[in-house]
């Protein structure tokens, strides 16, 4: 017979190393393995923390290219611009296409890239039209050094400050930059709210997905703000205004706050009439696709 030494050094032998060293038996590890649910489907709090996982990388992959699209403007500009462009030659060249579901597409997608290069354009027109208009003021604008659409560098206006010029002059022709769009997004949100801008949203679902994304884009980008008072990114502007503003209650870092909340709640009224739109585009589309017989 085995000894109990013996038996215990064979143990040992055909044994992994548990979590405090102690040796246990491949057949009980197996065992256990089999019960703890190896093989099977991952649990929900597995499943969470993927997700979770998944969702940081894309936060930090959405800031880089955020980082990107300021930092290389150039490249962006060109590029979109020849994205207008293809997708448009697309739509002129599917349009007698045998199949109409390819041309709808095509059309849906030069629809969505024009879009987006009106709200590009209309928002650095608001932004540095408030910059403008307050150097305007106080006679301090220089037409020859503004470039605001960025077509020889990044997006700018252009200032002529000299020893003369005040600090509080300073702040508000900075602050005019984000004050600007933030004004024509509440002024065209309550045109959207009335009974004219209702009759105007429901007459068309693209009319309502141009109408609604322009209030968006004009309040969304004060959001960036936020990031300045946290001291989360740098902005410029921000930086000259808080720099120059005379402010001793410090109501210059309290009022934003104000701002902040009346623009988060106007995108929250958006957003549900942004989805309505994209349906209804999508059931224009899949119906003109059914009358013409390219879907069933």
């Amino acid at each position: 017979m085995v000894s109990m030494a013996m038996q215990d050094d064979l143990r040992c032998a055909t044994s992994r190393p548990g979590p405090w060293g102690r040796g246990i038996p491949l057949e009980e590890s197996q065992a256990s393995r089999r019960q703890s649910g190896a093989g099977h489907p991952p649990t929900r709090t597995q499943d969470m923390n993927k997700r979770a996982k998944v969702a940081l990388v894309a936060s930090i992959a959405l800031l880089g290219a955020v980082l990107s699209f300021w930092a290389t403007w150039q490249i962006f500009s060109r590029a979109y611009v020849g994205l207008v462009i293809a997708s448009g030659l697309g739509t002129w060249f599917t349009r007698g296409s045998k199949t109409r579901k390819i041309h709808l597409l095509a059309m849906y997608a030069f629809q969505m890239v024009l879009l987006g290069f009106v709200l590009i354009f209309l928002y650095l027109l608001f932004h540095e039209g408030g910059h403008t208009l307050g150097a305007m003021c106080f006679g301090h604008y220089d037409f020859a050094r503004s470039d605001f659409w960025g077509l020889h560098g990044s997006p700018h206006s252009g200032f002529k400050w000299d020893a003369s010029t005040k600090p509080w002059q300073m702040a508000i022709e900075s602050i005019g930059g984000p004050a600007l769009p933030t004004l024509i997004g509440w002024a065209l949100f309550l045109v959207w709210r009335s009974r004219l801008g209702k009759r105007m949203r429901e007459s068309r679902p693209f009319v309502n997905l141009c109408f609604s994304a322009i209030v968006a884009i004009s309040v969304f980008p004060f959001v960036a703000v936020a990031g300045c008072l946290l001291g989360v990114i740098h902005d410029a502007d921000w930086n000259y205004f808080i720099r120059n503003v005379p402010d001793p209650w410090g109501l210059a870092k309290i009022l934003p706050w104000g701002i902040l909340l009346a623009n988060a709640y106007i995108l929250w009224r958006l957003a549900p009439e942004l989805r309505k739109a994209q349906r209804g585009l999508r059931t224009a589309m899949e119906t003109s696709l059914r009358r013409s017989g390219g879907i069933e």
